[in-house]
C-alpha cells in the first residue's frame, strides 16, 4: 500500500512538473498570441481611421472654402466692377470727414489683374489737414474693411505752423482695393 501511495505521489509530481513545464514552454506562445491579437486590434483601429480620412479631408476642404468665402466677403469689394472706384472714393471721403480732412481731388488710376483671380482697382486722391488729422486718417485706412492699400504717398506743406495754428499738409496718394472675378471693360 505504501508503494502505491509513493507511486501515486510520483505520478502526481511528474504530472504537476509536466504541467508547469508545458505552461512554461507554451507561455511564450500564449504571450505571442496576445501580442499578435493586440497588434491586430490596433491595426484594425488604424484602418478604420485611415478609411475615414477622405471624408475628413473633404470636410477640411469645405471648411477652407468657407473661410475663403468669409475672407473674400470681409476684405474684398464684391460689387459691380464699374462702381468699385466710386465705392473706394465714398469710403475714403467718409474716413476723411470723420477725421476733419478737406477733400481736394480724385482721379481713377486704373485696374490691373492680380494673382489668383483678384483684380486691383486704384484711384489717386488728395486731402488737406493737420498732421494729427492725417495720421488718424491713415490709421483708419489701415483698419478699414474691405481692405484698402495705399501706395505712392506724398505729403507736402501747404501752410507752415505758427504759434497759434498747426501746419496744414496736403496728402496725395494712390489707394487700391481688390475684388474677385472678371472686370468688364
Amino acid at each position: 500500500m505504501k508503494s502505491n501511495i509513493i507511486t501515486s505521489l510520483a505520478w502526481f509530481s511528474l504530472l504537476i512538473t509536466l504541467s508547469f513545464t508545458y505552461l512554461w514552454v507554451q507561455g511564450d506562445v500564449f504571450r505571442d498570441i496576445d501580442t499578435t491579437f493586440m497588434t491586430y486590434e490596433r491595426k484594425q483601429q488604424l484602418l478604420i481611421r485611415l478609411q475615414s480620412l477622405p471624408e475628413r479631408e473633404q470636410d477640411i476642404r469645405n471648411q477652407l472654402s468657407d473661410l475663403n468665402n468669409i475672407a473674400a466677403n470681409r476684405y474684398l469689394y464684391n460689387e459691380d466692377p464699374q462702381f468699385v472706384g466710386s465705392l473706394i472714393q465714398r469710403d475714403l471721403q467718409n474716413i476723411a470727414a470723420k477725421n476733419n480732412l478737406r477733400f481736394n481731388s480724385v482721379r481713377p488710376v486704373g485696374t490691373s489683374k492680380q494673382l489668383n483671380g483678384l483684380n486691383k482697382i486704384s484711384i489717386q486722391i488728395s486731402f488737406t489737414g493737420t498732421n494729427n488729422q492725417l495720421l488718424d486718417f491713415l490709421s483708419d485706412i489701415e483698419s478699414h474693411e474691405p481692405l484698402l492699400r495705399t501706395s505712392r504717398t506724398s505729403i507736402r506743406v501747404q501752410q507752415t505752423s505758427t504759434d497759434y495754428s498747426d501746419a496744414v499738409l496736403v496728402l496725395n496718394m494712390n489707394v487700391s482695393a481688390f475684388m474677385e472675378g472678371d472686370i468688364r471693360s
